[in-house]
Formats: C-alpha cells, sequence, structure tokens
C-alpha cells in the first residue's frame, strides 16, 4: 500500500498562490497579489478609469482575510500536503472571484470512491441553521485513469444584517490514486455570484493541474 506524499496544482494565469506558511505576512502577501493581478488586467488593455472605488484597499482586506482563514482552517502542516489558490480575473472590482483549497487526506468510508459524492450530499442537502440547499449534481470522471468523485452545491446563505440570502456555489472533488491508503480532496467555493459560467465543467478541467506524488508506506 502507497501513501500520498505531495501535492500540487497548476492553475491559469490569473490564479495566484495563497501562501500557507506561518512566517509569510499576509498583509504584505495580500498588496503584492493585488497589484500583480491588476498588472495583468492593465496590460490585457484595461483601462484606470475601469477601477472601482476604494477596489484596491477592499481586495487587500479580503485577500489577507482569507490568508487568515484558510490557514486557521488547515492548520500548520508539512509542505506539500496542502494547496490554497485565489482567482482574481476582475481585481478592479475590488473581489476575490474564487478560492480553491486542495489537501491529502486518509481514505475512510466517506472518503472512498464509493461513497464520496453521497457523503458530500448528504451534508449539502442537511446545511447548518440559517442556510437552505437549493441544487446539488454529483460528478464522475478520471484523471490519467485515476478515478474522480465530487459535487457541485448551491446554497443560499442568510445575511441577518440586510435579511437576504446570498448564493454559495462549490465544487468538492475527491481524486483516488489505485493501491494508496490516501486522497486528494479539492475544494473549489466561487466568492461571488456568476464567478464562474459553468463551475462544474470549468473546475473539473482545472483538475489537469493536480499532480500527485505517492511513496510506499513506511
Amino acid at each position: 500500500m502507497r501513501r500520498l506524499v505531495e501535492l500540487s496544482l497548476r492553475l491559469p494565469q490569473n490564479w495566484f498562490s495563497l501562501p500557507l506558511d506561518p512566517t509569510v505576512d499576509p498583509v504584505e502577501w495580500a498588496s503584492e497579489t493585488a497589484y500583480a493581478a491588476w498588472r495583468l488586467r492593465a496590460d490585457a488593455g484595461v483601462p484606470e478609469a475601469a477601477v472601482g472605488p476604494d477596489a484596491g484597499r477592499r481586495l487587500v482586506i479580503e485577500l489577507a482575510g482569507l490568508a487568515h482563514n484558510v490557514r486557521e482552517q488547515l492548520g500548520v502542516g508539512s509542505p506539500g500536503l496542502s494547496h490554497a489558490s485565489v482567482w482574481l480575473p476582475v481585481p478592479e472590482l475590488g473581489v476575490v472571484s474564487a478560492v480553491v483549497i486542495a489537501q491529502i487526506a486518509e481514505r475512510s468510508a466517506d472518503r472512498s470512491p464509493e461513497r464520496f459524492a453521497a457523503a458530500l450530499e448528504e451534508l449539502s442537502e442537511s446545511p447548518a441553521p440559517g442556510a437552505g440547499h437549493l441544487h446539488s449534481q454529483r460528478l464522475e470522471s478520471e484523471l490519467d485513469g485515476t478515478p474522480v468523485r465530487g459535487l457541485h452545491s448551491m446554497i443560499g446563505l442568510m445575511d441577518p444584517e440586510v435579511g437576504v440570502a446570498a448564493l454559495e456555489e462549490r465544487t468538492c472533488f475527491g481524486v483516488f490514486p489505485e493501491d494508496c491508503a490516501d486522497m486528494a480532496e479539492v475544494l473549489f467555493i466561487a466568492e461571488r455570484p456568476a464567478a464562474f459560467d459553468d463551475m462544474a465543467r470549468e473546475t473539473l478541467d482545472m483538475l489537469a493541474g493536480l499532480e500527485l506524488a505517492t511513496a510506499d508506506a513506511a
């Protein structure tokens, strides 16, 4: 039986790696990333007049907050066992469009090709208080012959301050290498409505950039 020892995820140009190293200052990273995202847009011909009021400051605040939250969620682990990136196709709006988190996990009854999508579906159909299930769709594919199972879901999250529901769209995939005690879990979360034209298809296509390294179990 083999174990997963490293993962990486190559993404298109306007995705930016989120540093999980706790020694990297999140505000400094957020400022540099916001600027780099805008330079890509400016080089593509987007004029400065397109930048929204206070967009730069708002984007830096959101990026720094995401870095803090993702680090807290993943904890301090060995390098190569997890990955996170943010998608910034329209930084002039001052928003993050999506985030992806990939990590290695030990297989279990629910983290198996047979049960993974069903377990996710059960969770999405029984959301936390203040949330409502709107849609879910199981997804199946292969990655170089390796089984991929997942779920595309939409949940309405009630904002008590304004009294309306915000839509959260996400896809979660499990990748299950053969004869391996571990699997890779890849979660995409859209941070703004209609960030993707077809989130299920587009995020599934991005799994082509996932690389997994295995080694014999000790």
